[in-house]
C-alpha cells in the first residue's frame, strides 16, 4: 500500500504546475517550457548503433539464421588427374577393393545421402597404418580417417569416414566427443557439426538481446545460467543501464542459435533474435 501511495503521488507531482506548487513569479521574464518527468523504465528506450551504422532493433524471435562474412572455403574433391594418382598410391597400401570402396565413399559427399565409413582389413604393421593416415589427411580432404580394434581378437584396424558426417546424432560412426550431462561450454551440436563448410569458419553466434529493467552484465549471467554455458562464451560491445528498455548486439562462441531460441518462452526479463553466423566476436568499443 505504501509503495502504491508513493507511487501516484508521484505520478502527481509529475503533472503538476507551478501554479499548483505556489510558483506565481519567474527570475526571467521567458514563458518557460512543459514537459514530463519520466520515472519508469519503461520510459526509456535504449537503441545500440551497430557498426555500420545502422540502429539495432529486435525483428525475428524464431531460430532462422543468417550466415555473414565469408567462411573457409569448403573441401572439394581433386581433379580427374590427381584423383586417379591417389588411387595408384592408395592401391597400392590397402589393395585395389579396399581403395575402390574409399573412392565410392568420396563419391557419396556429392549426394544427399551420405555413404557409410569405409573399416579396412586388420593390419598389424603400424608403418602401413601410419602411411595410410597420411594419405588421407594429405590427398583426401573429404575425409579423415582414424583406428578401431575389430574381430574377436581385438586387432587393429582403420575406418575412413567423411568429415561432415553421415548422420546428426552421436554414434560408433563419428568420432565427436559426446554431451556431457547438462550440455557443453560449446553446444553439443555445434561440437558435432564442426565441420560443416557453413559453421567452420565462423564460430561466433550473434543475436539481439532486448532486455527490460536489468542491466546488461546481469543479463548475460542470466543467459549463461539459464543455458548452462560459462558468462565468458558472450561478447557485447557495451553495457547497458538498468533502467531502461534496451536493445543491443552480443556474441556468443560456438553455441548454436536453436539453443538461444529455445530459452526465449523461459526469459522473463526480454528476448533474443535476429540470429547470423559471423566470423568475430563483439569486442568493448565496437560501437
Amino acid at each position: 500500500m505504501a509503495a502504491s501511495t508513493a507511487e501516484a503521488s508521484a505520478v502527481q507531482i509529475a503533472r503538476s504546475t507551478e501554479a499548483d506548487l505556489a510558483i506565481t513569479e519567474y527570475a526571467t521574464k521567458n514563458n518557460g517550457f512543459k514537459g514530463t518527468l519520466k520515472y519508469r523504465y519503461s520510459d526509456f528506450i535504449v537503441r545500440e548503433v551497430a557498426m555500420d551504422g545502422s540502429v539495432v532493433k529486435l525483428r525475428d524471435t524464431s531460430s532462422k539464421t543468417k550466415v555473414v562474412g565469408q567462411a573457409e572455403p569448403a573441401a572439394v574433391a581433386a581433379p580427374a588427374g590427381e584423383a586417379k594418382d591417389r588411387l595408384a598410391l592408395l592401391t597400392a597400401i590397402v589393395g585395389a577393393d579396399q581403395a575402390a570402396k574409399v573412392m565410392e565413399l568420396e563419391k557419396s559427399a556429392e549426394g544427399d545421402s551420405k555413404g557409410d565409413p569405409v573399416v579396412m582389413a586388420p593390419d598389424a604393421d603400424k608403418a602401413r597404418r601410419t602411411a595410410v593416415h597420411q594419405l588421407v589427411r594429405e590427398h583426401f580432404p573429404l575425409m579423415a580417417s582414424d583406428s578401431v580394434k575389430v574381430g574377436e581378437n581385438n586387432e587393429t584396424a582403420i575406418r575412413i569416414f567423411l568429415k561432415d558426417g553421415a548422420t546428426d546424432k552421436f554414434d560408433n560412426n563419428r568420432p565427436f566427443k559426446r554431451q556431457k550431462k547438462g550440455g557443453s561450454m560449446d553446444g553439443s551440436i555445434f561440437q558435432a557439426n564442426r565441420h560443416d563448410p557453413v559453421i567452420k569458419g565462423l564460430p561466433y553466434t550473434k543475436f539481439t538481446l532486448y532486455k527490460e529493467n536489468m542491466d546488461t552484465m546481469s543479463a548475460i549471467s542470466m543467459l549463461a545460467k539459464i543455458t548452462n554455458l560459462k558468462p565468458n562464451v558472450f561478447q557485447y560491445a557495451g553495457t547497458k543501464d538498468r533502467r531502461a528498455c534496451t536493445v543491443q548486439e552480443v556474441t556468443a562462441l560456438r553455441v548454436e542459435p536453436s539453443r538461444l531460441a529455445g530459452i526465449n518462452r523461459n526469459l522473463r526479463f526480454g528476448a533474443l533474435g535476429d540470429f547470423e553466423r559471423v566470423k568475430n566476436g563483439l569486442k568493448l568499443g565496437d560501437l
